[in-house]
């Protein structure tokens, strides 16, 4: 008998047979801890946002291949929690991750609350930097004792380094996320503007004596030879990447100088809660962009960030596993839709503000998910959004009467038509506002806006795009954080109030305009971090440094400081299959935006698989003029072509100084009314047109520090 030989194809199968069944039998682990009670602090160092952090988190993990009895929470006011948040037990738990963790396995770590420093221990190797460890507080968190030289059950940084370590040792990658700001400005301290709380618990509110810190730092400073440094990057001792050791990531909320913020969110819900802005928009991301890399949700994170004009604090992200997708997930297009189901008479989807759309949002209605585009059976349109859940109401159109509930098939699904954006611009008036023709203009402005301008007019406290305040006869626009520089060459923008009412609201008038361009620009961007092209797009940036001429790469997921005479180059590969239009502005701190490319009978179409440098090799790179300081961006949008159309040029979104008209959107493409909708704060993109152009066109922000000349 003949005995026919095994086919390269029976022998693949069985190769991957064997591959498959040792991944089945790795599995993803949780642990997430949200302490928003510290017993032993005081009343205003109590936190809300730590437990809904984790309530969030849990949900979606659970639409993320995470099994619910793999998910373990320490929290308190938290529903299911295992335990409270102690040192005991956060200990404990990482310790049983470290014991049943094995080669493949995934293990997710949250970590919400307070942060802190303390005087790092004598002899400590490496030396920190500025002297000091930093610390996680959990809920059984007491004060200093002298005599340790300790925070009383405070974790440090090295203790949670090593607990993770052993975890890795067995092979596991580990994402750790820390959602408090992780050195001595880790801090969540009393309520401020809308309800909005910094994650900080200082040094001195623990007990800790000054003149341990001031040593404790002096000493660094003697050990290294020189100057602290600034604290910048992460905080937790894991080690670096060894032979046999799992991966892993580190996110940060922020860096080692700053604060970490929770606020009520989703901005504008009348429901919203709080959260810590880091895992809120984390979240978002997660929920958009399945499969994408850590360094790309990173990216995506800092344009959520700029979308939100949120300049501060600046998110940290680390680790050998950078460019490992999320959740060992594989990448692929993301079709924004969802399982439908009928509810007395109405109905209801499991997304929410969390997959960034509002009330009066449009959905069409397919029988099935597999449905082509032409097969919608109705619409939907939302009646009611919360952070993971929506109520909708069906509405006749397109010549199709309004779906009744009872008929609603069994598999039956949504896809989003229209996010229902708001593009317009919230100004917060001014806490004190003194009588006089201040008033008085903007008095004329709340009842006659700007031509083409909209305005939602708030109180002082609640959440804004631009504050109001009122000082030195000069009326000063805040970002959305309050932050106020009065001198030097980062001032912030101010009007004087030497003048009459027409010519100081001519001049307010045209300020908010531009404003307003900026904001609803990067907002829109927020729009577009998943559709056809999001992740199609390699973008790389290259600086070559005035002070020394060397030239590097920035990676995306970072704000890098750049200053005067410090040169720029971008480096863009389309790997889509159909052709992109791209244009590059240039934002900077004062809300000017110049257009970088194209230029003046420039084409900017961009094949598939091609490459594009800009400025070309040829030509002299972008060069930073030192005229502005402070967080600056370029914004890259790509819109997708279709072949032998005539090309999307967006540079009318350019102004200088007030706003200057560079054409509109009369005969334009859609996509170019969709962003003259930005420029000018109106509505004229509607509907499907207006899902369309958000599904066909992505931006991409790079955000910077830039320090003007000295």
């Amino acid at each position: 008998m003949k005995i026919p030989k095994r086919s390269p194809k029976f022998l693949c199968c069985a190769v991957l047979g064997a591959a498959l069944a040792q991944l089945a039998v790795a599995e993803n682990h949780a642990l997430l801890i949200g302490v928003s009670n510290y017993p032993a602090l005081d009343k205003s160092l109590q936190l809300e946002g730590p437990a809904n952090d984790v309530q969030l988190m849990r949900d979606l993990l659970k639409t993320s291949g995470f099994a619910e009895s793999h998910i373990r929470v320490l929290a308190d006011n938290v529903a299911g929690a295992a335990a409270q948040p102690t040192r005991a037990a956060i200990l404990g738990e990482l310790s049983g991750l470290a014991n049943q963790a094995k080669k493949g396995d995934f293990v997710y770590l949250q970590f919400g609350g307070h942060g802190t420093q303390q005087p790092s221990r004598p002899g400590k190797v490496p030396v920190e930097a500025d002297g000091l460890d930093e610390l996680f507080l959990p809920r059984d968190v007491g004060k200093w004792d002298g005599d340790v030289g300790s925070v009383k059950n405070a974790l440090v940084d090295e203790e949670l380094g090593q607990a993770i370590s052993s975890i890795r040792a067995k092979g596991a990658f580990v994402w750790a996320v820390f959602d408090s700001c992780h050195s001595g400005n880790v801090t969540r301290g009393g309520a401020g503007r809308d309800g909005v709380r910094e994650r900080r618990a200082s040094p001195r509110a623990l007990g800790v004596p000054q003149q341990a810190l001031d040593a404790a730092q002096a000493a660094s400073i003697k050990t290294r030879g020189g100057a602290a440094a600034s604290g910048e990057g992460g905080a937790l001792k894991s080690g670096a990447q060894q032979d046999g050791m799992g991966g892993f990531v580190y996110f940060y909320a922020a860096q080692s100088n700053e604060t970490a913020p929770e606020m009520r969110l989703p901005d504008g819900a009348a429901d919203r809660k709080p959260y810590g802005v880091f895992t809120f928009s984390l979240a978002q991301v997660i929920a958009a962009n399945p499969g994408i890399s850590y360094r790309q949700a990173g990216e995506r994170v800092l344009q959520l960030y700029a979308a939100r004009n949120t300049r501060n604090p600046t998110p940290l992200f680390e680790g050998s596993g950078l460019d490992a997708p999320l959740f060992g997930q594989q990448p692929g297009d993301v079709v924004r839709q969802w399982k439908v189901s009928a509810k007395d008479g109405e109905f209801e989807i499991s997304a929410g503000a969390l997959q960034q759309f509002g009330e009066g949002a449009v959905f069409a209605v397919f029988p099935n998910a597999a449905a082509k585009s032409a097969e919608t059976i109705g619409t939907l349109v939302a009646r009611q959004v919360e952070v993971t859940r929506s109520t909708l109401t069906a509405q006749a159109r397109d010549g199709k009467p309004a779906l009744k509930a009872e008929s609603l098939p069994r598999d039956a699904t949504v896809r989003l038509v229209d996010p229902a954006l708001k593009l317009s611009l919230r100004v917060a008036l001014p806490v004190d506002l003194p009588p006089g023709n201040i008033a008085k203009v903007l008095d004329k402005l709340k009842a006659t806006p700007a031509a083409g301008l909209v305005i939602d007019w708030v109180a002082a406290g609640e959440a804004a795009d631009l504050r109001l305040a009122v000082a030195d006869q000069r009326l000063w626009l805040l970002p959305p954080d309050g932050a106020w520089i009065r001198t030097g060459p980062a001032k912030t923008p101010s009007i004087g109030l030497d003048k009459s009412i027409d010519e100081l609201q001519q001049v307010l008038g045209g300020t908010l305009q531009k404003v307003a361009k900026v904001s609803n620009l990067t907002r829109l961007s927020g729009q577009m971090l998943s559709g056809r092209i999001a992740t199609k797009l390699d973008l790389s940036v290259e600086v070559v440094r005035s002070a020394t001429g060397k030239k590097e790469e920035i990676a995306g997921a970072t704000i890098p400081l750049l200053a005067a005479g410090d040169k720029l180059r971008f480096v863009i590969r389309n790997n889509h299959s159909q052709p992109v239009d791209l244009t590059l502005l240039g934002v900077d701190s004062l809300y000017g935006i110049a257009a970088l490319y194209p230029l003046p009978n420039e084409v900017n179409r961009l094949n598939p698989r091609d490459v594009l440098t800009i400025p070309a090799a040829n030509e002299a790179p972008i060069e930073l003029d030192g005229q502005t300081e402070g967080q600056e961006s370029i914004v890259l949008i790509a819109v997708e072509a279709k072949p032998a159309s005539p090309t999307s040029d967006l540079r009318f979104l350019e102004q200088e100084g007030v706003l200057r008209e560079r054409g509109g959107a009369a005969g334009a493409s859609t996509i170019e009314s969709l962003f003259a909708d930005a420029r000018d704060g109106g509505q004229r993109t509607r509907g499907a047109m207006r899902g369309a152009a958000l599904d066909s066109t992505t931006m991409r922000i790079f955000s910077y520090r830039a320090q003007a000349k000295q």
